[in-house]
């Protein structure tokens, strides 16, 4: 006897085969839209991430366009003031916002899959991503830097400042140890010189004399003597002390504005670097067709 299987009443009835192929039917189609629903929900759930990562990253954007442009102008201060003469500079302060490291805060592949639709946009995210790498660690960088920077030149800073012994110490030490008129007359020359000199000194407080130009000083001063008291070496061994201490004066003064000079290189590189990244950032948020999903 064949059974038979009815769906609410005897009208609807059905053999096994019929049941089974019933059943089957069903349960692929509950499979079929649990796929369906499951897709659509991943999906959702892609856009929505991939906008919330936009939206952070669009809002990071806005407050790095300021940090950047505030570090272009420091940086921009900090490489005149290398090129000053007198050595008056001072470590700029940059913005803490630089060393703000978000993009470790973003999951790059859904803010990657917000461009996929946007070529425009996609050219300018993937450099940006590059310079933001080298912005997120220039904090530290700089620092490096500045360490190398003061390191080298204090150090021959310290000997650039024994020129004040030329006219102090070495000078009287001259006049009572040596008997060499000629060179008792050139050496007191130099000194007259120099200290008349207002291109170098500043003679508005005599107890209290500034130097004006310390670059003036060495070309005009340090090189004419280092050079002019040679002809006394031979026969004078102070002369030999003092030709001895001016090129020592004359080579720091000269490493100090190599390293000042490198140095401003390296600023004017990271600088343009910065203008161009600025640059970047606004074309990126003023681009059309902001907003692309997936």
């Amino acid at each position: 006897m064949v059974q038979e299987y009815y769906i609410l009443c005897k009208n609807y009835s059905l053999d096994s085969n019929q049941w089974s192929f019933f059943i089957g039917t069903i349960a692929s189609s509950l499979t079929f839209f649990s796929l369906v629903f499951a897709y659509c929900l991943y999906k959702k759930q892609r856009q929505d991430n991939s906008l919330e990562a936009f939206i952070f990253f669009n809002e990071s954007m806005n407050i790095l366009y300021k940090a950047v442009k505030d570090t272009i102008i420091n940086l921009s201060n900090f490489e005149k003031a290398l090129l000053n003469q007198n050595d008056n500079f001072s470590t700029p302060i940059l913005s803490s916002q630089l060393n703000d490291k978000f993009l470790d805060r973003i999951n790059l592949i859904d803010l990657k899959r917000h461009f996929t639709k946007a070529p425009e946009k996609n050219e300018f995210f993937n450099d940006l991503l590059v310079r933001l790498s080298f912005i997120s660690d220039y904090n530290r960088y700089f620092t490096n830097e500045i360490s190398f920077l003061r390191e080298n030149f204090l150090r021959n800073e310290e000997i650039y400042n024994k020129w004040q012994l030329l006219r102090s110490n070495s000078y009287f030490t001259a006049l009572n140890t040596t008997t060499d008129d000629e060179y008792k007359k050139f050496y007191f020359n130099w000194i007259k010189k120099l200290n008349e000199d207002d291109d170098v000194i500043d003679n508005t407080n005599p107890s209290h004399q500034k130097i004006k130009n310390r670059k003036i000083l060495v070309e005009k001063h340090i090189d004419n003597l280092r050079k002019n008291i040679y002809e006394f070496i031979k026969d004078n061994e102070n002369a030999n002390h003092i030709n001895f201490l001016a090129n020592q004066v004359y080579s720091a003064f000269l490493n100090m504005q190599e390293i000042k000079s490198k140095t401003a290189l390296v600023i004017s590189k990271d600088i343009k670097y910065f203008k161009e990244t600025l640059d970047l950032i606004e074309k990126f948020t003023t681009s059309k067709n902001t907003f692309h999903y997936v």
